[in-house]
């Protein structure tokens, strides 16, 4: 609940990429465990 505190204090750029990063490793890894898992 103190996401508020942590944005006005360090940029959101960082934090926004982690999670566009981590969102975009997720996706490949059910993507290519399905693949493995079809095929």
């Amino acid at each position: 609940m103190n996401d508020h505190n942590t944005e006005r204090k360090k940029p959101n750029n960082l934090r926004t990429g982690l999670i566009l990063a981590a969102l975009a490793a997720f996706f490949f890894l059910s993507v290519f465990a399905k693949r493995l898992w079809l095929s």
